[in-house]
């Protein structure tokens, strides 16, 4: 399993021009120079054997299982992705162009994929290569529904329990450890996305963790450590689901759900602490890149926004209907202010196609706690919310230099738009309501009246009357604290649920507020 890097425009007109038309001799000499994102996203598939599998379906025309094809789409849709983001002009549009079709064959594949599948390692590594595809193109019910698929054969195969004597015989014991690892990842970062319960669960699994003291043949020990730190947020992501904001956690007593949030906001800390302190080790992943490459900084800057969106919805399961807690304001601003300082880049300006990849594997595969987080913050103090607001406003607009690249990154942008228009709309309503017009805004009570039931019934705003009738140590305010939480976390997901599906009606927004500024 070769683990070199790849000079990007070579690589691009090879894999793309010549792979499918030109013999094995030549897949054969380019196998030892693998692209980064290879090595990232699929760090257990040989490269040779990737490309022999494309060289039959594109140069030998076989029928190859539908496993296969999966993996071979997939992979070809990441390189284009990768080699877009990093080659300008002409060329980076032709592999963006390259790129689209490859992903339209995952998804004519995953169509005829059987509802069971025989539990083995190349279906284990189709499913898992399209569930990356899906993340990518904004469907994630997709990726959890393949990686749901993925978990079980995991579990059939027996790679939840590779631990002892059974790994010391296997001579892919180390692939196969790599491989749970990864599955488990993903189960847990959709499964949190989605406001599931993870399939993976810590009581039935005893495959030793991803240790950096540990030899991993082919795999270097600085994507040892950025999979450690991705395996550790898992942990705590999948922990946030079932203990945090699950019917039974939302059920717990306030000083049991402060010692779990103590306990999930330390491991994370301590996570993090780690991962920083392996940064010099992890950037050797990408020595054969330019100096500070965007590439780099993609992973670096995701990591980041990672730690930061997970510990907002770590902190966040402490807010009661009064309030959300500081702590929770100052990671989802630190998420904003990342991401905007990301897209402010000389790279991302230069070639959007690096700003529209971070978006993919990034943005979009992160949950929308701080965002909503921040704009229910900004609903609810609009007196004081214009710091906040700048902050909205930014990071929508860094979406719309990249909308037009993707259906995902479009739906996110309308999305996020219009959820920015209702803030700055309902700021301005609210702040006329202390201006002298006090006719007017006799007129305009009842409209804000509606507004504000109406946020509150999405889990955005809390009901004036809770606010104002409780004591903070009451048992009512407990209960309506609960329930908004759980109002809150659905509709998170269901917001989500809206960016797999037809988001026409939103794209009418701005000129429904448009009529209603000032009028609401």
């Amino acid at each position: 399993m070769g683990r070199g890097k790849c000079n990007t425009k070579e690589s691009s007109s090879y894999v793309f021009r010549y792979l499918p038309r030109r013999g094995a001799s030549r897949v054969k000499a380019f196998a030892g120079n693998v692209p980064v994102g290879f090595d990232l996203y699929f760090p257990c598939t040989n490269f040779y054997d990737f490309s022999q599998k494309c060289v039959r379906l594109y140069e030998d025309h076989h029928e190859i299982s539908v496993a296969n094809r999966l993996l071979v789409y997939s992979g070809l849709y990441l390189l284009c992705c990768e080699f877009s983001e990093i080659d300008e002009g002409r060329a980076a549009d032709y592999n963006y162009a390259l790129g689209c079709g490859f992903s339209q064959g995952v998804l004519r594949t995953v169509a005829n994929c059987p509802m069971i599948m025989v539990a083995t390692w190349e279906n284990l590594e189709g499913l898992m290569a399209a569930s990356f595809t899906a993340i990518t193109l904004c469907k994630p019910s997709l990726s959890w529904t393949l990686i749901s698929v993925a978990a079980r054969l995991c579990q059939t195969l027996g790679y939840h329990r590779l631990s002892g004597a059974n790994a010391a015989k296997d001579p892919d014991a180390a692939r196969k450890v790599v491989m749970f690892w990864l599955v488990y990842i993903m189960d847990r970062n959709t499964s949190l996305r989605l406001g599931r319960a993870p399939i993976l669960q810590e009581f039935d699994i005893s495959t030793a963790p991803l240790d950096s003291s540990t030899q991993y043949s082919n795999f270097s020990p600085g994507l040892i450590q950025l999979f450690q730190y991705w395996t550790t947020v898992a942990n705590v992501q999948g922990r946030i689901s079932t203990q945090l904001y699950s019917p039974a956690g939302l059920g717990e007593s306030p000083q049991e759900r402060a010692r779990l949030i103590d306990s999930l906001s330390l491991d994370l800390q301590e996570a993090w602490d780690r991962r920083e302190k392996a940064n010099d080790e992890i950037e050797q992943i990408f020595a054969s890149l330019a100096p500070n490459s965007f590439t780099s900084r993609c992973i670096i800057g995701g990591d980041t926004i990672m730690y930061h969106s997970t510990m907002t919805s770590i902190l966040h399961a402490m807010s009661t209907a009064r309030q959300t807690r500081p702590a929770a304001l100052d990671a989802a601003r630190a998420y904003l202010r990342t991401s905007r300082e990301i897209s402010h880049g000389e790279q991302v300006k230069n070639n959007m196609y690096t700003w529209s990849g971070f978006c993919h594997w990034v943005t979009l595969h992160s949950p929308l706690t701080p965002f909503t987080v921040l704009f229910s913050h900004v609903i609810n103090n609009y007196q004081s919310s214009e710091d906040d607001l700048h902050l909205l406003e930014n990071f929508v607009g860094s979406l719309q230099s990249a909308r037009h690249l993707s259906d995902g990154i479009d739906k996110f942008y309308q999305l996020t738009s219009a959820f920015f228009n209702i803030a700055q709309t309902y700021v301005q309503a609210k702040t006329m309501q202390t201006s002298s017009d006090t006719d007017r805004m006799d007129a305009m009570q009842p409209a804000i009246s509606d507004f504000d039931n109406y946020l509150s019934n999405l889990g955005f705003a809390p009901p004036l009357a809770v606010m104002d009738s409780m004591d903070s140590t009451s048992a009512a305010e407990q209960d309506s604290s609960s329930a908004f939480l759980q109002d809150w976390c659905d509709a998170n997901v269901s917001l989500y649920g809206l960016l797999e599906e037809d988001l026409m009606n939103f794209s009418n927004i701005d000129a429904m507020l448009g009529q209603t500024n000032g009028q609401l």
